[in-house]
């Protein structure tokens, strides 16, 4: 295999990986943080090796047409993965506008983002070493919302209910997740959109 046809290879894998991370991002947990770094590197090395073989192609005189046009697919798929390090695909899992948004931010950069969203669904997405991330539905019942359905590849145990409360210091609205009756302590999340209530 000639490097120009490796090159192509490699970026090709490189697109797919970067446009594909939403399906496997979550699952992986801890290892998304050593895939992000290799995939750095490999476009930094993809980006160089495709340097030198533009540099070869202007020596040969335009006589190598396959390596123009696997130079030229490389450099598409690099400049995609460089504009839209993301990707191009939006995987969402709860698609649609929040009632209501819920932000924490904790010790070493760590944030926790939760979203109540108008067709009885919830989405909360945390990133500390790693992404997890849990959706499902929900109910409201007088100042309570009820967590159903929750899926989650971490396999951990989910809040069961939520309610809005005042913080004492501060005055702000938060959003207090219990993990079940006997949880008096909760986890809060400090609203900073939205209302909590639906209609």
């Amino acid at each position: 295999m000639t490097f120009s046809r490796l090159l192509l290879v490699l970026s090709g894998l490189l697109l797919v990986a970067v446009n594909t991370k939403g399906w496997y991002e979550i699952c992986i947990g801890f290892w998304d943080i050593p895939l992000v770094i290799f995939l750095f590197f490999l476009f930094v090395a993809l980006s160089i090796i495709c340097f030198f073989q533009v540099t070869i192609f202007f020596i040969e005189r335009f006589r190598n047409k396959v390596r123009i046009f696997n130079i030229s697919l490389s450099i598409l798929c690099l400049l995609i993965c460089y504009f839209y390090p993301l990707g191009l695909i939006d995987f969402d899992p709860v698609p649609g506008d929040p009632l209501l948004v819920g932000y924490s931010h904790g010790s070493i950069d760590c944030s926790t983002t939760f979203q109540i969203k108008s067709d009885n669904r919830f989405i909360e997405g945390s990133v500390c070493f790693g992404i997890r991330e849990f959706y499902g539905t929900y109910d409201i019942q007088n100042d309570t919302i009820f967590f159903r359905d929750v899926q989650t590849c971490s396999g951990e145990n989910y809040f069961e209910f939520a309610t809005v409360q005042q913080e004492l210091n501060t005055g702000k609205e938060v959003l207090v997740r219990y993990r079940n009756l006997q949880d008096t302590v909760g986890s809060a999340l400090e609203i900073v959109e939205g209302t909590w209530y639906g209609e």
